[in-house]
């Protein structure tokens, strides 16, 4: 990632963010829906992310900027 955080925090609130896996994202109290869409920050994308793995220090999650593709 190159630029300052502010910049790449102020594209990415105008973008959003998508969850990535490399498994099957589920969870008891979310929609399935919700592993799919497009989140306006980081802080939420990472929260759902979380809560759709088994457990979040094996299983591979991805939280990727919209425009640019970047993992953050």
């Amino acid at each position: 990632m190159t630029g300052s955080g502010s910049e790449f925090e102020k594209v990415g609130r105008a973008c959003g963010y998508r969850i990535e896996a490399d498994v099957e994202l589920s969870s008891d109290w979310l929609p399935a829906s919700a592993f799919t869409m497009i989140y306006p920050t980081m802080d939420a994308s990472i929260a759902t992310a979380i809560e759709g793995v088994e457990d979040p220090e094996i299983d591979e999650v991805r939280i990727v900027h919209v425009a640019t593709g970047w993992v953050v």
